[in-house]
């Protein structure tokens, strides 16, 4: 590279003077903030989700031990469900008793003549 006025090649240390209007400088530092508030943002954002899929993920992993477990008894029962399986316990006898009451009627019982044959 040269230097358009004397033809002699640019040198580059750090005593060489760069010249820019303020204007410029001050558009380079509001793209600055901009571009720095808008990683912010965006960074604020990532770790948010970040954090959200941690939770679904042990909110899953909860809901499976549950869904497995529960209906095998390994986390226990709540009292209604206890309270709920005695009382089908005992329906489950009565109806056994009536069936076996049920069964000698049907043994007792003697199939009666049809009267309407007997009367014509």
């Amino acid at each position: 590279m040269t230097d358009e006025h004397n033809n002699n090649p640019i040198s580059v240390s750090e005593g060489t003077e760069i010249r820019l209007p303020l204007k410029s400088i001050i558009a380079i530092a509001v793209a600055s903030a901009l571009f720095m508030a808008e990683y912010v943002i965006l960074n604020d954002r990532i770790e948010t989700l970040e954090e959200a899929v941690v939770r679904d993920k042990v909110n899953v992993d909860l809901n499976t031990e549950f869904r497995i477990f529960w209906p095998r008894g390994d986390l226990g029962q709540l009292p209604e469900d206890v309270e709920q399986s005695i009382r089908l316990d005992h329906i489950e006898s009565d109806i056994l008793k009536i069936f076996d009451k049920v069964e000698k009627l049907a043994v007792m019982t003697m199939p009666l003549k049809d009267h309407n044959a007997i009367n014509h």
